[in-house]
């Protein structure tokens, strides 16, 4: 899987990324393509004054790497299921602390829990 060019970069970092900043692009983009691959969907990124609805990988990193922090909506692909949230905090020494919190069920039923630690077992 590619790590998507954002046009964010063209303005915010117009020399080009430090290995932080790709390692950070690459990490997010290998979590929305882990959450879509578990049969989730990208409903939309909240900075935590506004919401805005995104559906492609590519259109959600925009946004995130436009904040310092975010939440990342997702809903599973099932009829009537709710919505979760992943929170990301940019900036972080290890990849792994940009994933700072998410929400699910107690009894998981649709298996996002599950579905964040299978993506979080490869930094343990």
């Amino acid at each position: 899987m590619k790590t998507p060019t954002l046009e964010i970069d063209k303005v915010l970092n117009p020399e080009g990324l430090n290995n932080h900043q790709k390692t950070e692009r690459h990490t997010i983009a290998q979590l929305l393509n882990h959450v879509i691959k578990g049969e989730f969907t990208i409903c939309g990124i909240d900075d935590g004054k506004e919401y805005t609805k995104v559906s492609t990988v590519k259109d959600a990193m925009e946004l995130i790497f436009n904040l310092d922090e975010c939440s990342i909506i997702v809903a599973a692909n099932k009829s009537n299921s709710s919505r979760h949230y992943i929170s990301i905090v940019l900036g972080n020494n290890e990849p792994c602390d940009m994933i700072t919190d998410w929400s699910f069920h107690e009894n998981d039923h649709d298996g996002f829990n599950k579905t964040m630690d299978k993506f979080l077992e490869r930094y343990d």
